[in-house]
């Protein structure tokens, strides 16, 4: 892909220090280099989590972390559209990763739970009074058991710097809906247990966009957790590969015309080695659209192509995950855990203009 504010290298850069190599590597002239100043989202609000000493959920799918959910007072006085944001960790070396959810209060909950028939504002009252001790509650997956979700305007992990949505879209969030922040914290050092964060979610809104914008997030190695068989990792191996396709009814294509890709953000734990994302027509041949050659868990990014990428009702995606297990003795399950594997498709759309 060609993407804004790509750290990759040109072939000039390329062809200058291929050079160097080659020859005596001689020492340049020395400088005084100062950092610059960290990117910071101008004219957002800032929302700020409850103050929270996280406690590991436990089980397979969560061995060293708790994932918890909070709603978030906005303070809209009316409909505005979500532009963009900053996440500011509290103690980064407890946040694994945040999401940001749009909930419609009044909106019936997720259909085949145990809450069925009552609204989302019923549930998210249940499910926090399970746990009256502490703010928040248990959230794996999106918002909540039971919690239906509108859109998923924020997606932060390590490494991403303030997101500025392009070409003037936005996401919808009425002034009467929540804005409920998912927090992943990750206790698989044993020096951080026991310690507390508080962390800050900036947001800028905008009165008027030119076309509203959504988010897509999927993962299919996750997906396999509720088939018969769920896909494991073999231990010991330098290279394992998975691959999934994510069918275009998934993207809300078929309901939808066309949808234009406007950034990606690839996902995975610690063990992911590479990853590629390709598109292409179902079933049909595909072409790269994003490529991570080296992965690391603390530089991730939210990509944003300097044309969008036309997506049509034929239209599907195929992600290729590599993963380095060497280090394990036994193998490695898919799930939330640190300590368990993602294959994530993070996909920012903009949807037809008047829709």
């Amino acid at each position: 892909g060609d993407f804004e504010d790509g750290a990759a290298l040109s072939k000039a850069e390329l062809a200058t220090l291929t050079k160097w190599l080659s020859g005596p590597m001689a020492e340049g002239t020395a400088v005084t280099l100062s950092p610059p100043a960290a990117p910071k989202l101008e004219g957002a609000i800032d929302l700020k989590t409850p103050s929270i000493a996280p406690v590991a959920q436990g089980g397979m799918l969560a061995e060293f972390d708790e994932y918890r959910c909070f709603a978030i007072d906005a303070g809209l006085t009316k409909d505005a559209f979500f532009t963009g944001y900053e996440v500011v960790p509290g103690n980064p070396a407890l946040v694994h990763h945040l999401l940001a959810f749009i909930v419609d209060p009044a909106a019936k909950a997720a259909p085949g739970t145990k809450f069925e028939g009552k609204s989302n504002a019923e549930v998210m009252t249940m499910l926090d009074a399970e746990d009256p001790d502490r703010p928040g509650w248990p959230c794996f997956g999106m918002a909540g058991e039971g919690v239906a979700v509108d859109s998923a305007p924020a997606v932060w992990a390590p490494g991403q710097q303030p997101v500025i949505y392009p070409g003037n879209v936005g996401v919808i969030q009425r002034k009467t809906d929540v804005l409920v922040v998912q927090i992943h914290y990750n206790l698989t050092d044993p020096k951080v247990r026991g310690q507390s964060d508080q962390t800050t979610l900036r947001v800028r809104y905008a009165d008027k966009v030119d076309r509203r914008a959504i988010f897509v997030v999927e993962d299919g190695l996750l997906d396999t957790l509720f088939q018969d068989k769920p896909m494991v990792l073999p231990p010991g191996q330098k290279d394992v590969s998975f691959t999934w396709k994510l069918p275009p009814e998934r993207m809300g294509l078929g309901e939808l015309p066309y949808l234009d890709l406007l950034a990606v953000m690839p996902h995975m734990h610690e063990r992911g080695a590479r990853k590629q994302m390709s598109i292409g027509p179902v079933g049909g041949a595909k072409q790269c659209q994003a490529r991570v050659d080296v992965w690391n868990f603390h530089w991730q990014r939210m990509y944003q192509y300097r044309q969008p990428v036309r997506f049509d009702p034929n239209t599907e995606v195929e992600i290729a995950c590599s993963y380095d297990t060497s280090r394990d003795a036994n193998p490695v399950t898919p799930g939330w855990g640190t300590r368990n594997e993602m294959c994530t498709a993070i996909l920012m759309f903009a949807l037809p203009p008047g829709i």
